[in-house]
């Protein structure tokens, strides 16, 4: 599955493959299991298998959705996943999830491969642009 993922942006060759295979674990969460917890630093990059994911802040003790993530999707907490610092939400799962992820050091030694590399200059485009659009769009409904 992780693969037809990758694939929807670029070719992998199996060479390729098998180095990305390897980096990756596979783990089932159970329904509302916290996968990242707020303050914690985040140490993996995510592929949402099967399931929804919820990424979420606390607010004078209320819980703030940001952002869900529906199956099949990659996910992180990118400012603590990059820079390795506290994580500002909590991502937890809203039903059973199978996951994939894989740490940080594995992620350095796939940036060598060409797949990889186009794979995750399309997907943060992707998001990067996805995010610009959430932006966006509450300004053009108050524009009306």
């Amino acid at each position: 599955m992780l693969r037809k993922f990758i694939e929807q942006y670029t070719r992998v060759p199996d060479d390729e493959w098998l180095i990305i295979n390897e980096a990756f674990e596979r783990k089932l969460f159970a329904k509302n299991e916290i996968i990242l917890k707020e303050g914690s630093i985040c140490r993996h990059f995510y592929f949402l298998q099967t399931g929804l994911i919820r990424c979420f802040t606390n607010f004078d003790g209320t819980d703030i959705t940001r952002y869900f993530t529906v199956a099949p999707y990659c996910f992180t907490s990118i400012e603590s996943f990059t820079k390795q610092k506290p994580a500002e939400e909590s991502i937890q799962t809203l039903e059973e999830s199978v996951i994939w992820f894989a740490s940080a050091n594995k992620l350095e030694q796939l940036k060598l491969l060409n797949s990889w590399n186009e794979f995750t200059r399309k997907l943060l485009e992707e998001v990067q642009e996805f995010s610009r659009t959430l932006l966006l769009e509450p300004l053009l409904i108050a524009s009306w």
